[in-house]
């Protein structure tokens, strides 16, 4: 238990405990492509690998064609780091890494199906494993055994959507008038944008929060049976 701000450096810490450090080679998987590659470090505060390129280059593409030149470059630009979740641990017959494949699971299966990213700015307490992480973990669990009506579903994964696109597009406004004249007009008008924008996201939270709760969700299950 810790309190959402602290969520990241608990992972990272328990990622040093059980992670191998280097040595082992994971898929390093997108929408476009998938390419093999090897690890030679873990930067465990930010949750990334520093990953190469394995030899011979091993690549497969969905959209487009990806030379070992322009995976290079591309891996450059990102200074050779990747996130954890992105990389899937290539199978060791010695069983040495088993555990290091574990540990990214479960970071895959948290930040995708329990971490939201507005988290970190509710209610920083220490009941954040009681008030967020345990309702969506039982969600989850009735979703997949089939407690929860398709429509119910829908509607939750729907909400979601919304609730993560408003709220980046709100992070990027906080972003913009960070440093803007808060004296002018236009900046007036932005800030008013700005809640509205703010009070939607809020809308859908509590909405999705209707739906985490068991005992309300059990009940909105009668309307969408």
């Amino acid at each position: 238990d810790c309190k959402a701000s602290e969520v990241k450096e608990f992972t990272a810490e328990y990622l040093e405990k059980v992670l191998e450090p280097s040595g082992w080679q994971a898929v390093w998987r997108t929408n476009v492509f998938e390419v093999l590659v090897e690890v030679v470090d873990v930067e465990y505060s930010a949750l990334k690998a520093v990953v190469r390129l394995c030899e011979p280059f091993l690549c497969e593409t969905r959209e487009c064609s990806f030379t070992l030149e322009r995976m290079q470059e591309l891996l450059e630009l990102k200074e050779h780091q990747l996130p954890l979740q992105e990389l899937w641990v290539v199978f060791d017959e010695s069983g040495e890494f088993d555990q290091t494949a574990l540990a990214i699971e479960h970071v895959r299966f948290f930040y995708k199906h329990i971490w939201r990213s507005w988290d970190e700015e509710d209610d920083d307490d220490f009941d954040y494993f009681v008030r967020c992480v345990e309702p969506r973990l039982r969600l989850y669990y009735d979703i997949i055994e089939d407690r929860v009506p398709s429509a119910l579903v829908a509607e939750y994964q729907s909400r979601l959507s919304q609730c993560e696109e408003l709220y980046r597009k709100f992070l990027d406004f906080r972003n913009s008038i960070s440093g803007a004249d808060s004296d002018s007009e236009a900046e007036n008008v932005s800030v008013v944008e700005g809640m509205k924008l703010y009070e939607r996201i809020e809308h859908l939270k509590q909405k999705l929060k209707l739906i985490e709760n068991p005992l309300l969700r059990y009940r909105l299950s009668v309307y969408f049976t």
